[in-house]
């Protein structure tokens, strides 16, 4: 990557700086140095609004937008179940919602499908300990699939070109795929 130079920023002399990262470093310890920055920095670590916390106290007009968005966000999810933010990654979206529900199957179920019985007995006649089995089974693929999905939304970026995310990734969409019938208790 080429030099990046730095504009006119305040505090800072005109140098060149071989990364983002180098450049974001200096600027990030030359708030620190900022007397008023640095201290809502400190205080208010995760920001406010979606912004550092500096930002948006010298900005206030920030914060009234943010809250704005998230009413018009909530009465979406009221009135349709969802929010515009949803379809800007509808697979980020998902992924972050599906374990959450299949955790909660996994909790709350009381059926299971009969493809997990052994000798097609769908439950029927089946044994305590048979049922037990199939349970657990039942359970064990729930999980796989709730823990794919949650690689695919921490690591959504890196899920198709990296082995370890990969593999469990696509272990839980075909389980996902298999199962899809009887995600209902």
């Amino acid at each position: 990557m080429g030099k990046m130079k730095d504009l006119e920023i305040e505090g800072i002399e005109e140098r060149s700086y071989s990364s983002v990262d180098e450049l974001m470093a200096r600027l990030n310890e030359n708030d620190k140095k900022h007397p008023v920055r640095g201290w809502f920095d400190k205080i208010f670590p995760n920001g406010i609004a979606g912004w550092r916390a500096w930002y948006s106290l010298s900005h206030p007009w920030k914060i009234i937008e943010y809250c704005w968005q998230e009413m018009v966000f909530a009465w979406q999810r009221v009135f349709r179940g969802w929010d515009d933010r949803a379809v800007w990654s509808i697979d980020w979206y998902l992924a972050k919602l599906i374990p959450q529900l299949i955790r909660e199957l996994s909790k709350q179920g009381h059926g299971l499908p009969g493809d997990l019985f052994p000798n097609d007995t769908f439950g029927e006649g089946a044994t305590p300990e048979e049922e037990e089995e199939a349970l657990r089974k039942w359970h064990e693929i729930l999980e796989k699939i709730a823990i794919g999905f949650d690689v695919y939304h921490e690591h959504e970026h890196e899920v198709f070109y990296k082995d370890e995310f990969k593999k469990p990734f696509e272990e839980a969409f075909d389980l996902f795929r298999k199962w899809f019938g009887a995600f209902w208790d």
